[in-house]
């Protein structure tokens, strides 16, 4: 879901089809204009590349806090390894 087209810098879908209900979002004036010039008409995949990006970033930054629960720790109980 990561692919956008070069010259337009629009985000291309490739991921899993939109099958769930729709969701609608309050934006102020001045965030939408920002989200239209960055988005033009594309405005739903680019959300939700957003959001998708935004998860990322709070797995990432979980992981980070707390290593030993994904797994990213050494394993220090069993000395024998």
């Amino acid at each position: 879901m990561r692919n956008r087209d070069t010259e337009s810098g629009k985000f291309i879908s490739t991921s899993e089809p939109v099958v769930s209900r729709p969701i609608a979002i309050r934006l102020p004036p001045s965030l939408e204009m920002k989200l239209r010039k960055y988005a033009g008409d594309a405005i739903a995949p680019w959300i939700r590349e957003a959001i998708t990006e935004k998860l990322e970033r709070i797995k990432k930054q979980e992981a980070s806090q707390y290593p030993c629960l994904h797994g990213t720790m050494t394993d220090n109980a069993n000395p024998e390894k």
